[in-house]
């Protein structure tokens, strides 16, 4: 995720200023297939959003609908709007942007406790990249949100709040 890759850098740049990190859908390097480089340069130039591209809906409702909780449905009509309003440009200049993004040759200067979230519903991929931070950051420590899909911010905020309280607060959570 391009937040992700945000806060890695930013707690490699300011070191022990950032006393905790949360990452989700991390990576330390997004090699991009030569497909993927070409579909970001095109699409950098294509106007609307995201909303407006053929069979957006489709994808999302087949990625992510299943983990979202049936009895408030508003949460699910917010993600839709919400994503739905990125322009296709913009998520293609940062796709770009993360392309060009590799922390592996840093990891020896992050001592910041990282929480390391692994959700019910991540890909292959994404499994892959959080095991390889999990074992080359010195001070991580993975934790699973179980169906909660990719989108645990929006489809179960509470438990996701709940984990990353314990975790930057551990003597706190224990006191409540």
């Amino acid at each position: 995720s391009f937040g992700s890759a945000l806060a890695l850098e930013t707690a490699l740049r300011l070191g022990p200023q950032v006393r905790s990190l949360t990452l989700h859908a991390a990576f330390a390097h997004l090699p991009l297939t030569v497909f993927e480089r070409a579909a970001a340069s095109v699409l950098r130039w294509m106007p609307g959003r995201m909303q407006s591209t053929p069979l957006w809906r489709g994808l999302q409702e087949r990625g992510h609908r299943l983990w979202f909780p049936p009895i408030d449905p508003t949460r699910w009509l917010f993600y839709l709007d919400n994503a739905g309003q990125t322009p296709v440009a913009e998520l293609a200049r940062r796709f770009g942007m993360l392309s060009r993004f590799d922390a592996r040759s840093r990891f020896d200067q992050l001592v910041t406790p990282t929480l390391l979230l692994q959700v019910e519903g991540e890909g292959e991929t994404q499994a892959r990249w959080r095991d390889e931070l999990a074992a080359r950051l010195l001070n991580a420590r993975t934790e699973f949100l179980h169906t909660t899909g990719l989108l645990a911010f929006l489809t179960h905020p509470h438990r996701l709040a709940k984990l990353i309280r314990e975790f930057v607060c551990p003597t706190a959570a224990m006191s409540s």
